[in-house]
């Protein structure tokens, strides 16, 4: 039985089941998952782990955080301790995400242990603009060393072959979710309530000014002037939530706003149920997996055009719409759209699931881990 070392940050609800699904078809491989964290959590995470619910054998380390002053968002790992740890496992091949402390570590013992590693990355282009020429230089030298590669997606597959990678040797595990999860228990709830309420939009994700949380607020005042009726939740907290309630009360939309407060996995599916459609409206994103997420619980999407996932999971008009909400006008008229046409936009909801559990499902995805192993 060939083992494979997975190296990845924190244990997350949202990563769990895919390596639960990446370890069942290694096993029909003839091969042995073993994940390596570098820590259970961090400062900004506030979700929480059911660790009898890991089927992989797993390590965590105790590998070292520091969250930057400036930016919350920015947390970076040291890894400490995974060099013992690859000597103790003594793995041939090693799966290392993104370009981080690790990747430098796993190419160094490949080196010196003569195993290959592959990276799994979601770097898109548009976030390594302003990197600087050191960084990028260390990411060509990992990319050159490296066996294969794992992408999130196609803009994530176009950066790797930019950088230096061989078209042959990229593959796409895309980035998804235990998406049954949202698909089943969304549509359990849904059948269980009649009640009719009126068009809800939904924001699901961190309160942080990164995701232009302050546009869809803006938006609906804008609409509420237009004279539509709807109500907009706003799931998740983070720096920018008291500024937020503060601007939607200055904008007169108290009663057309709802601040739930940040929200477990668990509990998603019941606001899924009671939207109509969701606002994805970050100003960058590598992924979003909320798209994934709300889309399977079948949601009509208006997404941004600058995230990854939009690229490979929209089909304007088809499973969603694309958007640029610097546009205030066009999001107003969409909005005003979706509102006087709730039938279309259920079906559009239909044929965004179907795409999600199609294309965008734990199987699909582990399969692309396969191919980059085999390679």
């Amino acid at each position: 039985m060939k083992k494979v070392i997975l190296i990845t940050n924190i244990p997350t609800p949202y990563r769990i089941p895919l390596f639960n699904e990446l370890n069942k078809q290694m096993l029909q491989e003839e091969m042995e998952l073993h994940v390596i964290f570098s820590e259970s959590g961090y400062q900004r995470r506030k979700f929480e782990i059911d660790f009898s619910q890991i089927q992989f054998p797993y390590t965590l380390l105790k590998g070292g955080t520091i969250t930057s002053n400036k930016n919350v968002e920015k947390t970076y790992f040291f890894y400490k301790g995974l060099w013992n740890a690859l000597n103790k496992l003594q793995p041939k091949n090693i799966i290392v995400a993104g370009f981080s402390a690790a990747s430098i570590i796993t190419a160094s013992w490949c080196s010196r242990n003569k195993s290959t590693f592959s990276i799994w990355s979601g770097s898109i282009e548009t976030e390594t603009r302003n990197i600087s020429w050191l960084r990028i230089l260390l990411r060509r030298q990992l990319i050159k060393r490296a066996k294969s590669f794992i992408a999130y997606g196609t803009l994530a597959a176009k950066y790797l072959v930019k950088m230096g990678a061989t078209e042959d040797r990229v593959h796409i595990g895309i980035n998804t979710v235990d998406t049954n999860f949202f698909e089943h228990e969304t549509a359990k709830i849904k059948n269980n309530s009649q009640e009719k309420r009126k068009f809800t939009f939904t924001y699901l994700g961190y309160l942080v000014p990164r995701k232009n949380v302050n546009l869809v607020l803006e938006v609906a005042s804008l609409l509420l002037k237009e004279g539509s009726d709807f109500k907009i939740q706003i799931i998740g907290d983070g720096e920018s939530k008291n500024s937020l309630e503060s601007l939607s009360i200055q904008l007169g939309l108290k009663d057309h706003i709802e601040f739930t407060g940040y929200k477990q996995r668990s509990e998603i599916p019941y606001y899924f149920s009671n939207s109509s459609a969701l606002l994805f409206q970050s100003d960058f994103d590598i992924w979003g997996l909320v798209l994934n997420e709300a889309m399977a619980a079948g949601l009509c999407c208006l997404a941004t055009i600058h995230a990854g996932a939009t690229f490979d999971l929209i089909k304007e008009g088809e499973t969603g719409f694309i958007i640029d909400y610097n546009d205030q006008k066009k999001v107003v008229d969409k909005m005003k759209w979706m509102i006087d046409h709730p039938k279309q936009v259920e079906e559009i909801g239909k044929n965004a699931a179907t795409y999600i559990h199609e294309n965008a499902n734990l199987s699909v995805s582990a399969k692309g881990f396969i191919l980059a192993l085999k390679k």
